[in-house]
This record gives structure tokens, C-alpha cells and sequence, in this order.
């Protein structure tokens, strides 16, 4: 009976312990041509070109700005930002409402290292996003 409690207690604390990375909270800005995004998200997902295999991760933009809480941060590594926009103005198209609006630009795409800790990132997407 001693042996299987030891044992349970000692699996429960390697996967405690030992499951997977500290994840790390990012925020900061998104801007479109100078302004500031109104609605939108981030996909960052993990360059597994660069040796990344830690989780993708989404942040939506609401008023130019996006948060990645710690519960659901990145892992830190190469990253590939993937953010879309919108003008925030709810459009009807085909008898379906999308309350993000009009896309201002679909799937710009940067590449980017992120430090092993919380930080700020902030994205400039160009006028005219070339991917």
C-alpha cells in the first residue's frame, strides 16, 4: 500500500515539475498604416524551422492593443506572428453579421524571437502588407 502512495505522489510531482515550459505574459500595440487597430488578432505560432516546437498561441487586438496573460503566454523562442485587421465598424454579408467589420488587411506575417520572460511587442503592419 506505501509503495503505490510513493509512487502516485512521485508521478503526480514529475508532472507537476516536469511537464512542459513557464509560459510568459506579452502585450503591446498594433498599428495599421500609423493608426491603431481597432479589431483583430495574433496568431503566434512556433518557427519550427528555427527549432521551435513549443504551443501556438492566439491575442485578439481590440482597440489597438493585445494581451497574452500568463496562463496563456509563449514559451519564448522563434516565433511567426500572423495578424489580421479589421476596421471595427460590424458589416452584414449575406445575411451574417461579422462585428469585427471590414478586414483592413489579412494574414501579415513577421518573423520574431521571444525572450524566455514577459515582455512588450509591439507590430507596425505597412500600408500596403506584403507576406
Amino acid at each position: 500500500m506505501f509503495s503505490k502512495r510513493f509512487t502516485l505522489a512521485l508521478l503526480m510531482l514529475v508532472l507537476l515539475v516536469g511537464c512542459g515550459k513557464s509560459s510568459y505574459k506579452l502585450s503591446g500595440t498594433v498599428t495599421f498604416d500609423g493608426k491603431p487597430v481597432p479589431e483583430g488578432e495574433i496568431v503566434f505560432m512556433p518557427d519550427p524551422e528555427a527549432g521551435n516546437r513549443g504551443p501556438g498561441v492566439l491575442a485578439e487586438i481590440k482597440n489597438g492593443r493585445y494581451e497574452l496573460p500568463l496562463e496563456k503566454g509563449h514559451i519564448g523562442g522563434a516565433y511567426v506572428a500572423r495578424i489580421t485587421g479589421f476596421d471595427g465598424a460590424p458589416q452584414q454579408a449575406k445575411g451574417l453579421v461579422d462585428p469585427r467589420g471590414t478586414p483592413l488587411f489579412v494574414d501579415h506575417t513577421e518573423k520574431l524571437t521571444l525572450p524566455e520572460e514577459s515582455g512588450t511587442r509591439d507590430f507596425a503592419v505597412p500600408p500596403n502588407p506584403k507576406n
